[in-house]
């Protein structure tokens, strides 16, 4: 069985992100624990929009099955999190929630620390045109371009394919880079240019969303193969 990853974002008034990055650290801690089940994680926030003072709160979670989330989601302690943030700290009632299915790319390397903390995360969603196996052919095409970054980006902590389990046409990379310069660079190089050429026939180029993120220190965790899964 394939495993599920969990997108939720929020948003909350920014005199109230402490407490939020409170309730989200007690999460992650929760998560990590090995009764869990849950088989990697991260949580991340957006800057403050200046006229509101309103960020974007993210987490990622990723388990084994659709079962075993709704396990974990109804346990106690990760109802205690979601109704303390939901109930008090959103300036919107819920939270926004999708659900993706990891089919390549690395969450990390292997030789790679865990402690290892990302100064930009980056979650760029596609939307594929009406081709035939144009998804099929995106997620390719990626693969391809993972394959590269692993092995010749070292300062790309994560660079991760996702297809979208509620959206048929959509396709997820959740990326995790040392710092700004990083992601610069990354930019910067051939091997990007010529992967979005080739991925361009496939996708709607204007509804290509791209989103950069703060990651909570300490909030990056993984134990999942991607290799293994891909194979499930």
């Amino acid at each position: 069985m394939a495993s599920v990853a969990f997108l939720t974002t929020a948003r909350v008034k920014d005199d109230e992100t402490k407490e939020v990055v409170n309730s989200l650290q007690q999460l992650s801690a929760h998560l990590q624990l090995p009764n869990t089940s849950c088989l990697a994680g991260a949580c991340f926030l957006s800057a403050p929009k200046k006229e509101t003072g309103v960020k974007l709160i993210g987490r990622m979670e990723i388990f084994p099955s659709e079962s075993e989330l709704a396990t974990v989601q109804n346990s106690p302690e990760y109802k205690r999190f979601s109704d303390s943030v939901t109930g008090q700290k959103l300036r919107e009632g819920k939270e926004t929630a999708t659900l993706w299915q990891p089919t390549g790319g690395f969450l990390t390397r292997k030789n790679q620390a865990l402690t290892i903390n990302a100064g930009v995360l980056v979650l760029a969603k596609f939307i594929c045109n009406d081709k035939e196996k144009a998804v099929q052919n995106l997620v390719k095409e990626l693969q391809t371009y993972c394959e590269w970054i692993e092995g010749n980006e070292l300062t790309t902590y994560t660079y991760c394919v996702m297809t979208s389990q509620t959206a048929n046409k959509e396709v997820l990379l959740f990326e995790r880079y040392k710092d700004l310069p990083s992601v610069k660079t990354h930019g910067q190089t051939n091997e990007f240019k010529s992967m979005f050429k080739r991925i361009s026939p496939w996708i709607e180029t204007k509804r290509t969303e791209i989103t950069p993120w703060s990651e909570l220190d300490g909030s990056f965790f993984s134990s999942l193969d991607l290799e293994a899964t891909a194979k499930l």
